[in-house]
């Protein structure tokens, strides 16, 4: 493995709402709204670009087809009995602190290859002694050790991993429909990634979405050259 000294673990339901503060300076405006067709949106005329952002939601699978896939992952929550450090741990697996409350662990993840978003809704959650002692055994046995933890509850949820490159598997951006824009599939990957989707999404609406652009777009890709967006090959 590797060690970055300096490296930071980022709580990212703290990062999230900080994120939404930040936008909310710039003007943005939330709405909650329950849709069940993306053309509500994008019919109705009531917006000129619409950026759909649904992860892996039914509507987010149902856009971007077979070459994406949704994976399932449990996770325990674990409260740590004897002091540790805050350093987290990544093989695959993962061990990760978390800032509150004081003393208590992520350990995951489960990779469960599942059909549909509304079936995994089906499944419910394993208990926690499942876990560890199935599918996050190994995990637990080399990372949390019985004698250091003890279980609190399990976690599931579902992400959409865009499709196979040669760089491996990275996001996408789509134009399903001129002026609709998904922008999505980051898979594991969504703290890395998601301010480089985010700019191309926003320069992507800025342009005048043609039959060219009416595609999957693998990331990285290269924009126009009359885009002045930063190009990623």
């Amino acid at each position: 493995g590797v060690r970055i000294v300096r490296a930071r673990v980022i709580d990212a339901q703290r990062y999230m709402s900080l994120l939404w503060k930040a936008c909310e300076c710039r003007g943005a405006v939330w709405q909650f709204r329950q849709i069940s067709n993306i053309d509500e949106f994008y019919l109705q005329g009531e917006f000129d670009r619409v950026i759909f952002c649904g992860g892996a939601s039914g509507l987010g699978n149902k856009l971007l087809g077979d070459q994406t896939s949704l994976i399932r992952g449990q996770s325990v929550k674990l409260h740590s009995v004897q002091q540790h450090n805050s350093l987290a741990l990544l093989r695959g697996d993962y061990l990760c602190p978390l800032a509150e409350p004081p003393a208590t662990y992520i350990l995951g993840a489960t990779r469960e290859r599942i059909s549909t978003f509304e079936h995994s809704l089906a499944y419910g959650v394993d208990s926690p002694h499942t876990l560890l002692t199935s599918h996050l055994q190994k995990a637990a046995f080399d990372m949390a050790p019985s004698t250091d933890f003890t279980p609190i509850c399990a976690t599931a949820g579902v992400r959409l991993d865009g499709p196979k490159t040669n760089f491996g598997r990275l996001p996408v951006l789509a134009v399903p429909k001129p002026g609709l824009i998904f922008a999505g599939a980051l898979g594991s990957r969504g703290l890395l990634r998601h301010a480089q989707v985010g700019a191309l999404a926003a320069e992507l609406a800025s342009l005048d979405l043609g039959a060219k652009f009416n595609e999957y777009i693998p990331l990285p890709l290269r924009l126009p050259p009359s885009s002045k967006a930063v190009s990623y090959t």
